[in-house]
């Protein structure tokens, strides 16, 4: 089980925009979103975040949360799966137990969210979303 305390440290955001959009561009955002989270961009998105974690799994243990589900030290093809056939209503919780940090997913978002990453995974992160067109800020 992760440690729910993590999820009151510091965060950051990997998302497909480099920085927020402002707030004035409200409904510019609105139907970007709803282009992105259409297929196939929807299903690309999240082979970019399985792909982010499966690299990440490389460097760190992995423990994977899904619904009931706990698995520690998933294969890539069930992190990969699981990741890509995220319903809508549902979360996923990556937590890296080697560094006391986690990645969540909600099926409806564009963005992941790292929580507590020590600075080497940060690092690591930071290389990994730059090569699959990501963007990691705070």
């Amino acid at each position: 089980m992760t440690d729910q305390s993590i999820f009151d440290a510091e965060y950051y955001v990997i998302d497909i925009f480099p920085t927020q959009i402002p707030e004035e561009r409200g409904a510019e955002y609105s139907e970007a979103e709803k282009f992105f989270l259409q297929e196939p961009h929807l299903t690309l998105l999240r082979q970019k975040f399985a792909r982010l974690a499966i690299k990440l799994g490389c460097y760190s243990d992995i423990t994977l949360e899904y619904n009931d589900l706990q698995l520690s030290t998933p294969v890539p093809s069930m992190i990969y799966d699981t990741i890509i056939n995220c319903k809508p209503i549902d979360s996923i919780a990556l937590h890296f137990t080697n560094d006391n940090c986690a990645i969540t997913y909600n099926g409806d978002d564009l963005y992941m969210t790292f929580y507590n990453p020590e600075d080497n995974l940060l690092k690591l992160a930071e290389k990994i979303c730059g090569a699959e067109g990501l963007f990691l800020r705070k």
